[in-house]
């Protein structure tokens, strides 16, 4: 089977000798790891030792994604999927279906013994499940065979696992994009030009680096500011609202079906009652302000801080309509961000002050990242989080309802992560 497909030395290599208990297929976006990893777990489930499997990951949503579809493709009528009972099965083989993040879903693992185990994206799972997956592979020649881009030199898995090798009894392979022999050499120019920042070191040169210093140091005035205001066909706002913190609205502008047109924001209202003289303001008087701030715009979309509830309150009796609790997935859409910037698809008008000013100075928190935990410092992020809410909501939760369209098809493809 491995030798009638189009493989790279590497995927071969991977394939025939991940024999250890621990089996770690790593690397940058795109590089063929995940595919040898199918193959790996294909070649297990058919030739292995007796004893049901698990295939497991971060999201049910994700483990579709990210293996049951690609395993369909591979398989075809040798693969059948029981997304109501949790389980596929690949030819006499039954696995479980596993994602981290369902407690219903563990049970699955909890008094079981497997033969084989699949985990996905394991980065991104807590290491008390990984601690629990260890404890299932039990038998003699069971393993686990698990793929990830790199992440903080201080995760987990790179200091656990990675680092100690046969000491953990554990199997690195580490591929580049060289090593997907499906590659474009064109397609690696835009997966270069497609991160930046630490993101750059992880997704394209495989780098298991820790976060530090500016989280966005491709920001530049060059680049990214404005002065002339484009003409947008729709808006968007984004909301952080602040009782003792300041209070953001962002006026967002951007094209409708249109991945190539940069989006902009084109104002900005910053109110911060700490300063000296400035009043705290109640959720009416925001409300008149935000009115004040959204009038003669067409705004599609409002996307609130998900702990402003009082405030969304507030608009929704003054009849404003579109309003949205934001996506608060502060990595994930601080990634996004720095997408979009290192492409120059995302512009700033010079008025904007406090964003700018925001994006220039937002640093990784030097110490959590020590400890493995990545997040920005906490301080004079309010604008910033008002984009992240308004952005990536948008781009996620509009074109998760339209699937089929060619937009989101696009959309999957310049900015899906995962492999």
């Amino acid at each position: 089977m491995i030798n009638s497909l189009a493989l790279s030395p590497k995927q071969i290599e991977a394939i025939n000798h991940c024999n250890a208990k621990i089996n770690i297929f790593e690397g940058p976006v795109r590089a063929g790891k995940s595919y040898a990893a199918l193959l790996a777990f294909i070649l297990c489930c058919v030739k292995g030792i007796q004893g049901s499997a698990a295939i497991c990951g971060f999201t049910e949503k994700s483990i579709k994604r990210n293996v049951i579809i690609p395993l369909e493709e591979l398989l075809g009528e040798n693969i059948k999927y029981f997304p109501h009972k949790g389980e596929v099965w690949i030819g006499a083989r039954r696995c479980h279906v596993v994602s981290a993040g369902k407690e219903d879903s563990l049970k699955a693992l909890t008094g079981s013994t497997l033969a084989y185990m699949l985990i996905d994206e394991v980065v991104l799972l807590p290491q008390s499940f990984f601690t629990l997956a260890l404890t299932r592979v039990s038998l003699k020649d069971s393993k686990i065979i698990a793929t990830c881009n790199p992440d903080s030199s201080h995760h987990w898995l790179k200091k656990n696992f990675i680092d100690r090798g046969r000491a953990a009894d554990t199997k690195v392979f580490s591929f580049k994009l060289e090593d997907n022999p499906s590659l474009d050499p064109q397609y690696i120019s835009f997966l270069h030009k497609q991160y930046g920042g630490v993101w750059k070191e992880r997704l394209v040169y495989g780098k298991w680096v820790m976060a530090e210093g500016s989280v966005f140091p491709f920001f530049s005035e060059k680049d990214h500011l404005i002065k002339e205001i484009p003409q947008a066909k729709e808006y968007i706002v984004g909301v952080d609202y602040g009782i003792h913190n300041p209070t953001v609205f962002l006026m967002i502008g951007y094209q409708p079906e249109d991945l190539d047109t940069p989006w902009w924001v084109e104002k900005e209202f910053y109110y911060d009652s700490s300063k000296e003289g400035l009043k705290q303001l109640t959720d009416y008087d925001l409300g008149n302000f935000f009115e004040e701030f959204i009038d003669t715009y067409y705004v599609d979309r409002i996307y609130l801080d998900p702990s402003a509830l009082s405030f969304r309150r507030e608009l929704g009796k003054r009849g404003i309509k579109g309003l949205r609790y934001a996506d608060n997935d502060v990595l994930t859409g601080v990634r996004f961000l720095s997408q979009l910037l290192s492409q120059q698809k995302l512009k700033i008008h010079v008025s904007c002050k406090s964003l700018i000013e925001e994006l220039t100075n937002y640093c990784w928190d030097r110490k959590s990242c020590e400890k493995g935990k990545e997040q920005p410092i906490k301080r004079k992020d309010h604008a910033v989080d008002a984009l992240r809410y308004a952005v990536f909501s948008r781009y996620f939760l509009k074109n998760e309802n339209n699937k089929d369209s060619a937009y989101y098809q696009e959309f999957e493809r310049r900015y899906r992560w995962a492999e």
